[in-house]
């Protein structure tokens, strides 16, 4: 099975980091970014990553299957 990363700045000025992964994540499955269950917030320290991104910190984790990196600003997330 062939791993697909997506790469996305935000998709507007405003967005952190933390709201792109879960718009990434809700767009890969089909949902809004509300109606993901746990929220993110469940399963990393959103403040944290928010912070961490483009600090020079790579940050990875799993979340709903989804391997999900976040580097330079940038947020990768690979299908399961």
């Amino acid at each position: 099975m062939s791993t697909e990363t997506r790469r996305r700045q935000g998709q507007q000025p405003e967005d952190t980091p933390a709201v792109t992964v879960a718009r990434a994540v809700a767009e890969r499955e089909g949902l809004e970014p509300a109606a993901l269950r746990p929220p993110l917030a469940a399963v990393v320290d959103t403040d944290a990553l928010n912070a961490l991104a483009g600090s020079g910190v790579t940050v990875e984790f799993s979340y709903r299957g989804h391997e999900v990196v976040v580097e330079d600003g940038r947020v990768s997330v690979a299908e399961p």
